[in-house]
C-alpha cells in the first residue's frame, strides 16, 4: 500500500536492455532487494506434440525461460539482493502432453536455481507452480476448479519470499505424490487393467457405447454423448492416457494418443476409425477376430506428463 511503480520496457533475453532496466530502477528506488522472474509463453500455439514441435516455437519458450534466466543471473551478479524468484511450473516434475518444450525450459530454471545457491550469497528460489486460474483454461470446468486462485497464489508467494535456505518450492493443488504415482508410475492404470476383462466388439454402434462408457468412467461424469468434447467435459492429458490404456485392455483396440487429441469426441473418433482401412476392414470381416488391432504405430509418450496448459 502506498508503493510506487516503475514500468520499464525490455526484452528479458537482451542483456543490454535488462541492464538499462536495472539502472532505471536503482536511480528511482536505490538498492534492489528482490527480483521475480515471471516471463513465459502461455498461448496454445506454443504447445504441441513432439513430432510437431519446431525450432521457432521452442525458441519462444527458451527466450523467456532459459535465456532470460541466464541474463538475469549476469545482470544481478554483483547485486546484494535478498531473493531472486524464478516462476517455474509443475510441468518440470509432472510434464504434460504437448509440453515437451515448456517442461524442458522450466526444468532448466529448477536446476539453475540450485546451481546459483552453491557458493553464492544470493538467495535464488525456483517455484514450480500448479496451473493458475486464467483465460486459457476457462473452457475446462475440471481444470479451473482445481486451479490456483489469485488469493491462494499470493498467500503462497508471501510465504515463499519469507522462506530461507530453500532452492525449490513445489505448489500443487492436489496431493503431489498421488499425481506422481498416477503419471510416472501409472499405478491407477495398472490397477484398472487388472480388474477389467476384455470385451468383444463386432459393430460400430457397440463401439460407440463402449467408448462412451470408458470416457464416462475416466472423466467422472454421469453422461456423455457422442458429440461432447472430451476436454470440455473435463478430460486432461492424464485422462487420455488412462482412457487409451483402458481401450487397449478392454476393447483390444490400439489407438494412438495423438488421435484422441485430434478427434476429441466419440463421433469424430469413430468416424476416423471407420475411414481408416486398418480398423474398418477388421470390423467388416467377420472371419477375423472381433477384437480390433490397429496396424498403425503408437506414438511413444516418453518422460512425464501433467494436466496443463497454463501451468
Amino acid at each position: 500500500k502506498g508503493g510506487e511503480v516503475l514500468v520499464c520496457k525490455g526484452d528479458v533475453a537482451n542483456e543490454e536492455q535488462m541492464l538499462q532496466v536495472v539502472q532505471e530502477a536503482e536511480e528511482l528506488f536505490g538498492q534492489i532487494h528482490g527480483v521475480i522472474h515471471a516471463a513465459g509463453i502461455l498461448h496454445n500455439d506454443n504447445f504441441g506434440l513432439i513430432k510437431d514441435t519446431i525450432t521457432e516455437e521452442s525458441e519462444e519458450h527458451f527466450k523467456a525461460k532459459i535465456y532470460g534466466t541466464l541474463i538475469l543471473g549476469k545482470v544481478l551478479k554483483d547485486h546484494n539482493i535478498d531473493f531472486a524468484i524464478l516462476m517455474s511450473s509443475l510441468s518440470s516434475t509432472l510434464g504434460g502432453l504437448g509440453h515437451v518444450v515448456y517442461a524442458s525450459a522450466n526444468k532448466f530454471m529448477d536446476v539453475y536455481a540450485l546451481g546459483k545457491n552453491r557458493g553464492n550469497n544470493q538467495n535464488w528460489i525456483c517455484v514450480n507452480w500448479d496451473v493458475w486460474q486464467n483465460k486459457i483454461i476457462e473452457d475446462s470446468i475440471l481444470v479451473i476448479n482445481n486451479a490456483i486462485r489469485y488469493e491462494e497464489g499470493m498467500k503462497a508467494l508471501d510465504y515463499i519470499i519469507d522462506s530461507k535456505g530453500c532452492s525449490q518450492v513445489l505448489v500443487s493443488t492436489g496431493e503431489l505424490q498421488d499425481r506422481i504415482d498416477n503419471w510416472l508410475n501409472l499405478e491407477k492404470i495398472t490397477d484398472t487393467k487388472k480388474k477389467e476383462k476384455a470385451k468383444s466388439i463386432s459393430e460400430w454402434k457397440d463401439l460407440e457405447k463402449e467408448l462412451a462408457r470408458i470416457f464416462k468412467e475416466m472423466i467422472g461424469v454421469e453422461k456423455i454423448s457422442k458429440n461432447d468434447n472430451f476436454f470440455e467435459m473435463g478430460a486432461t492429458s492424464l485422462t487420455l492416457i488412462q482412457v487409451n490404456e483402458q481401450i487397449k485392455h478392454e476393447l483390444k483396440l490400439n489407438i494412438s494418443i495423438e488421435k484422441l487429441f485430434t478427434y476429441p469426441t466419440i463421433y469424430e473418433l469413430v468416424n476416423y476409425l471407420k475411414e481408416d482401412s486398418s480398423y474398418g476392414e477388421s470390423f467388416l470381416d467377420t472371419e477375423k477376430q472381433k477384437a480390433v488391432i490397429s496396424e498403425s504405430k503408437d506414438i511413444a509418450v516418453i518422460g512425464m506428463a501433467g494436466r496443463f496448459p497454463g501451468a
